[in-house]
């Protein structure tokens, strides 16, 4: 994954009015997290920043202010009501050689076999935990399913998955499988319906 530049200025004011007047601007508030440094509030670039994330990126190099630069992991992302604008970030300050543990989208590649039969994929897991160093850091991982069968599966342990990169969950979670459809109750044919409305009700004796 591509480690994105950004220049970070340290915001003055806090709170809700000056982050409006910030967002009018054209700047996003941040806040800068980690290592036992004290919480920093700032505001970065939106377009940049926007078009940043729209490429799945996740890990930074920020500019502070030309005071310093560090490796910087997004980790919290607060969106408008819509969905449609970042509206906060949260960033944590990364060392030297540290990993990261993050969730990577899982992309299925292929028509499993099994649908021919009539199965059905199920795809229980879409976000893989994983645990690599930021440089490391995948976009996507893909998961190959045109070989499967219906009642086969694929598990997190029989994943393909880049050097450096170690998967968090268990080894026998199930990332996807092919099943049986599951069978549509039938309805009555026309008049049945009609037929059992009309029948009387057996009599009970007593």
């Amino acid at each position: 994954m591509k480690i994105i530049s950004i220049q970070a200025t340290k915001r003055e004011k806090v709170g809700t009015r000056a982050a409006m007047r910030e967002r009018s601007e054209g700047r996003l508030p941040a806040v800068i997290y980690g290592h036992g440094k004290t919480p920093e509030h700032v505001t970065i670039d939106a377009h940049q920043f926007g078009q940043a994330i729209k490429h799945h990126a996740r890990v930074f190099k920020i500019d502070d202010g030309g005071r310093e630069s560090f490796s910087a992991l997004l980790k919290q992302l607060q969106w408008d009501a819509l969905g449609e604008y970042p509206m906060h970030a949260d960033f944590t300050r990364l060392e030297a050689g540290e990993k990261v543990r993050v969730g990577v989208p899982l992309h299925f590649i292929g028509h499993a076999k099994g649908l021919a039969a009539g199965g059905r994929l199920n795809t229980p897991v879409v976000e893989l935990q994983i645990e690599c160093d930021p440089t490391a850091m995948p976009e996507h991982i893909e998961v190959e399913v045109s070989n499967l069968e219906i009642g086969q599966a694929i598990h997190v342990g029989e994943l393909a998955l880049p050097a450096g990169v170690r998967a968090v969950s268990e080894a026998s979670v199930v990332v996807c499988n092919v099943s049986h459809m599951a069978a549509l109750p039938t309805e009555p044919a026309e008049g049945e319906a009609g037929a059992a409305a009309d029948k009387p009700a057996a009599e009970t004796k007593s």
